[in-house]
């Protein structure tokens, strides 16, 4: 049992609910971790119930009843007698918890940028689309334009050095240029080729995510997102095919630069970059 779950306890028992609740409530919690996200069984729900001195002499069969009889859960797909949140009902419970939501584990939808398009399993940049569809989840809109933008910047970065041409956004310091002079390079067409529309999103993603990060008064709203798609998540899924999200090949002059690139930390966003 963890300290979580001993948390979620104690808000529950302050909560005057029925036993049938709280045991819709554990089986949200329970869940929400991915090794249990295909059900909890009676017996689960049942210990948890009397650990944390929520009920006493619980009537398992009855529960088990109970449940089955209820629309806000579904039988769970770890075998019979196991229940899982119906899916539709998964937000609201989210939305009436959500101060005990693990944001690790934290469901979140791709309605900005879509799951759909691959990424080549990278870590960092699934990550980062995942905090700007979470972001834009819970109304967060400023954060949602910064990974928005860092997220096309990434990827016209590493376009850029799988085609070759790394040396074209290095400064005289060794270091990645801003990403005001990376989009001026792509634009050139002489070192990748973009669709014709792809450098008007690009920048529109870039003014937008500067203004969420630096502006004095502006705040970003879902509308502002709204209106970058479907342009968003066509220059994602433009850029992700150009750099195949793969290391660049081996004869690139450059490679200690590229590596010492890759390992620190992505700097700060400038507005005049």
């Amino acid at each position: 049992m963890t300290q979580q779950l001993a948390d979620f306890a104690a808000f529950l028992s302050e909560q005057k609910l029925t036993e049938l609740d709280e045991a819709i409530a554990i089986i949200w919690f329970l869940t929400r971790d991915p090794e249990q996200a295909g059900g909890v069984s009676v017996p689960q729900i049942v210990e948890v119930l009397g650990a944390y001195r929520l009920r006493s002499n619980i009537n398992a069969s009855r529960l088990s009843m109970k449940l089955r009889g209820n629309t806000n859960v579904v039988a769970g797909s770890k075998g019979r007698g196991t229940f899982r949140i119906r899916a539709s009902s998964d937000r609201v419970y989210a939305e009436k918890f959500a101060d005990f939501l693990d944001p690790r584990t934290a469901k979140v939808s791709d309605n900005l940028i879509s799951n759909e398009i691959s990424l080549g399993a990278r870590r960092h940049l699934e990550q980062i689309r995942r905090e700007a569809n979470g972001s834009y989840d819970r109304g967060f809109y400023n954060g949602s334009a910064v990974m928005c933008r860092r997220l096309v910047e990434l990827l016209l970065v590493e376009a850029i050095v799988k085609a070759g041409h790394l040396a074209q956004i290095i400064d005289s310091k060794n270091e990645i240029k801003g990403f005001g002079d990376i989009i001026g390079v792509a634009k050139s067409n002489q070192y990748i080729r973009l669709s014709r529309t792809t450098p008007a999103t690009i920048e529109k993603v870039k003014t937008i995510g500067d203004a969420a990060a630096h502006h004095r008064y502006y705040t970003t709203t879902k509308k502002d997102l709204d209106e970058l798609n479907p342009g968003l998540r066509h220059v994602i899924t433009e850029l992700a095919a150009l750099q195949a999200c793969s290391a660049p090949p081996a004869h690139l002059g450059r490679r200690a630069r590229l590596c010492r690139y890759r390992r620190r930390l992505w700097p700060p966003l400038h507005e005049d970059q």
